[in-house]
């Protein structure tokens, strides 16, 4: 799986809830919300935040938990992270969607408004 890159995290938000963290819950991984301004922490089975280490152990973010996962060298999460990938995609589209139908209402809602009144049909 390939990085996880900064908007991909604004994408995949739900994705990581619905498609990541079930699975990570079911093995064992834990969670809280830290209202330290850090958010969400994670931490892997018979771990946590003060034990262990940061980005191995346990994470202060989904980003940081999402690139620990797809650069695991053992792959036992490959098949999670490819979910998460489709999840990406399918998010992706749907963001590629809203934006191409915002460019056909300025379009139609600017443009062919001024060009009809110059007599274009």
């Amino acid at each position: 799986s390939a990085s996880i890159k900064p908007k991909q995290k604004q994408l995949s938000n739900s994705g990581f809830w619905e498609t990541i963290w079930p699975t990570l819950s079911d093995q064992g991984w834990g969670c809280d919300f830290e209202n330290k301004g850090r958010g969400w922490v994670f931490w892997r089975p018979g771990c946590d935040q003060k034990r262990g280490r940061k980005n191995t152990d346990w994470f202060d973010s989904s980003l940081s938990l999402l690139q620990y996962l797809s650069d695991d060298e053992t792959s036992c999460y490959a098949d999670l992270m490819s979910q998460f990938d489709a999840r990406v995609a399918q998010e992706q589209n749907k963001a590629g969607a809203k934006k191409d139908e915002a460019q056909w209402n300025l379009f139609h809602h600017v443009v062919w408004r001024r060009l009809k009144a110059m007599g274009w049909r």
